[in-house]
């Protein structure tokens, strides 16, 4: 489908599903009109250029010297081609335009031809030009100058910047509400001690609050990703769009979105088994290919027991990601996090020279939401034992929590979104 890019400029092209079982919408109609009334037959000539990639920073100054003209990580299958229009065509100018295939609404009455964008990467971008002269269109590349001195030297027509844009949609789910029992870690003779429906003043920092785990949030996840030219959408889980249903054995479900996962205070490890197998007990869309990506994100309660920050010197850890395994997770891309341990670090969090937390438990459920989905993209959390690794500061929450400043977190640079975008499929 074609929709303009206001991130970019021009119009954005995703050549994906548009549904989880739907076909692949990745062709387009080239329509051509003449500068003049044809008396003999013309052939026009047209081909795919690749010109600088803005990535979304408005420019190609931000360590991206690299990114200019012939950038793209892919080629679309078909990069050149001709149309003839016959003789006595009343075409007043010359003039390409690019539609989407199956458009319905008004269109240019003129020539036409079908051309596939099938790059699967985000970013990349084509201009189609335009020319009587085959040999004119046979320049090697069209970057931002050569795009001034190709206009100031041809009589061509050329289409709007077409850059790939590609969806991630994320099904958003949750642990069930616990109950009172000592199975789900709320034994009634506690209440008051360790656990309560709220926290008290002066909490313990061995307290639990009972309360169902929420969802996790995608605010932040939705705008950094607009940079990366991906847009994020959260699956409706509603009764009418069971067509998208998939379940683990690729059958069709009639109505049965499962949203809500058994309820675990605690897990039993950090196997990626272990949040792949909660996870599949309300997954509904369970297909993640080049041409759709989804990712389960779960709201969960608390990862293993010494990682909760229910004690001194205990790791907080607030999510888990669940990479894709051909044996284990064959469809990758499931994220659990843990809100309890979230909200308690939001109230209770120290560093290790005594710096006390500075976000609340929405600000942190946001940024690890994009922190662990990153991760699906090949990004590695900070470790100052390999310092060749940097990924930027969102993979390394002690430079968010102590902290109030958000854009050098959620901004995206250009190196993370080469990143980004060199990845066909969520890992």
């Amino acid at each position: 489908t074609l929709s303009p890019d206001t991130v970019n400029q021009g119009q954005r092209v995703f050549p994906e599903k548009s549904t989880p079982n739907g076909a692949i919408e990745n062709k387009f109609e080239l329509v051509f009109k003449l500068e003049t009334a044809a008396t003999d037959s013309v052939t026009l000539y047209y081909k795919f250029f690749d010109p600088d990639n803005f990535i979304g920073l408005g420019n190609n100054d931000n360590n991206a010297s690299s990114w200019t003209g012939g950038d793209n990580y892919a080629t679309s299958s078909i990069t050149t081609g001709s149309i003839t229009i016959a003789a006595g065509a009343t075409n007043k100018a010359l003039t390409v335009v690019v539609y989407s295939d199956g458009y319905t609404g008004t269109k240019l009455t003129a020539s036409a031809t079908t051309i596939i964008i099938d790059t699967a990467h985000a970013g990349d971008n084509f201009i189609v030009v335009v020319d009587t002269d085959q040999a004119k269109t046979n320049v090697a590349a069209l970057g931002t100058t050569e795009a001034t001195r190709y206009k100031e030297t041809h009589n061509y027509a050329q289409t709007e910047l077409l850059t790939v844009w590609r969806t991630l949609w994320m099904e958003l789910d949750q642990m069930a509400a616990p109950t009172v029992t000592a199975t789900d870690g709320f034994a009634l003779t506690d209440q008051g001690t360790t656990w309560d429906y709220t926290a008290p003043v002066n909490e313990p920092m061995n307290f639990d609050v009972l309360a169902q785990p929420v969802k996790p949030n995608i605010t932040l996840l939705t705008a950094a990703m607009l940079t990366a030219c991906i847009e994020v959408k959260e699956v409706s889980q509603d009764p009418e769009n069971w067509i998208w249903i998939v379940d683990e054995n690729d059958n069709l479900s009639n109505g049965g979105w499962r949203t809500e996962t058994p309820f675990v205070h605690n897990l039993p490890n950090a196997n990626v088994s272990t949040v792949t197998n909660i996870g599949s007990l309300s997954r509904d869309i369970n297909i993640n290919t080049h041409e759709f990506w989804t990712i389960q994100a779960i709201g969960g309660y608390e990862a293993e027991i010494m990682k909760d920050y229910d004690a001194p010197n205990e790791l907080s850890v607030f999510g888990y990601r669940a990479p894709r395994y051909a044996n284990i997770n064959p469809i990758g891309g499931v994220i659990m996090i843990f809100q309890e341990t979230i909200r308690d670090f939001a109230v209770t969090g120290i560093s290790a020279n005594s710096t006390s937390c500075l976000r609340t438990s929405n600000q942190i459920n946001q940024l690890v939401t994009l922190h662990e989905t990153l991760h699906t993209f090949g990004f590695v959390d900070h470790n100052p034992n390999n310092p060749n690794i940097n990924d930027g500061d969102i993979m390394n929450a002690s430079t968010w929590l102590y902290s109030v400043d958000t854009d050098h977190v959620v901004k995206l640079n250009a190196e993370q979104i080469k990143k980004i975008q060199a990845n066909t499929m969520i890992q």
